[in-house]
């Protein structure tokens, strides 16, 4: 970003600016009505901050201009990485809502570890044993959650294992569009890439397929959402060494059933046998409220109902 158009965005976020340099944010929303609301640890909630019509304009008009874009009523959203704060912009503007509004995700600005899910008492001694020893053992595990959960953050906290324990793996990530993971030890990290021309554009489908070639012995996915979900299977199935995947799944127990229509988008009859043998573990987020939690479970196969069997770790 040009240092005056730097400038000129400090302005036009006035109270919100402060924020961005607090500790333990994770997003500001800001309303079609110009009211702002923080999300961080403990919650979201509402700041005495209300921000004009004309203000929300004139940030989203800087920051799509920052970005090579334009915003207006003929192309009524922006979206994009403003690397100087490392965070990740959304905003919208009418017909498409009823004012000018935007989301300022912080992506994750410190090395969150394993660890540090057992001093927050989300993960209890033996969950978090059984996570390490899983994920060095080549596990397959699974990190469900609605949104804002801290899903992407458990997954880099995975990461951040792989680098203390096995600094040696060559590890891929596939990401859409935004790398949030920034895993600094060895492999790839692929990224989308929506181009005109279909033989330039790359899905998380086609990257799956292609991270294969890359002698990848872990792999990582921000998150599955449709028909890569079959290709994530066949790797894990045949022949890569560990995978963690990041899916929006409101429970463990729905996280198979997500899953087969994910896998039935690609024009596939999905087989539970199938899932169940690509997934050793399920690291189910939630947010009740008040604090995050986490349950630990390990996949046992099917029962006779050809329902997953989850073994609670305790």
């Amino acid at each position: 970003m040009h240092d005056r158009v730097q400038r000129a965005l400090e302005v036009e976020l006035g109270e919100l600016l402060p924020f961005f340099s607090a500790p333990g944010v994770r997003d500001l929303e800001v309303e079609e009505n110009g009211a702002v609301f923080l999300r961080d640890g403990e919650g979201n909630r509402a700041l005495d901050l209300v921000l004009s019509e004309s203000q929300r304009w004139a940030v989203l008009s800087t920051v799509a201009g920052a970005l090579g874009d334009v915003i207006s009523e003929l192309d009524p959203t922006v979206e994009g990485v403003l690397d100087v704060w490392n965070v990740r912009f959304v905003g919208v503007v009418p017909p498409l809502s009823s004012g000018p509004a935007f989301v300022i995700r912080f992506l994750p600005r410190d090395e969150v570890t394993l660890g540090s899910y057992l001093g927050q008492g989300i993960l209890t001694r033996s969950q978090l044993q059984w996570i390490r020893d899983s994920l060095l053992a080549g596990a397959s595990l699974v990190i469900s959650g609605g949104q804002n959960v801290g899903k992407t953050r458990f997954a880099r906290a995975c990461l951040h294992h792989y680098l203390e324990a096995r600094p040696e793996l060559r590890i891929t990530t596939i990401e859409d569009g935004v790398r949030e993971l920034q895993y600094p030890g060895r492999g790839v990290m692929l990224c989308t890439l929506d181009a005109e021309d279909p033989r330039r554009r790359f899905d998380t489908r086609r990257l799956l397929r292609f991270s294969l070639r890359l002698n990848t012995d872990i792999l990582v996915i921000g998150e599955l959402r449709g028909p890569e979900a079959h290709e994530w299977q066949k790797a894990v199935i045949t022949g890569t060494g560990g995978s963690v995947v990041t899916i929006h799944a409101s429970s463990a127990d729905d996280v198979f059933s997500r899953l087969e229509d994910m896998i039935s988008e690609a024009g596939v009859v999905p087989s539970r046998r199938r899932l169940a043998r690509a997934i050793d573990g399920i690291v189910s987020l939630d947010f009740d409220g008040s604090r995050f939690t986490a349950d630990v479970y390990r996949v046992d196969g099917l029962d006779s109902s050809q329902d997953p069997v989850l073994l609670r770790v305790l």
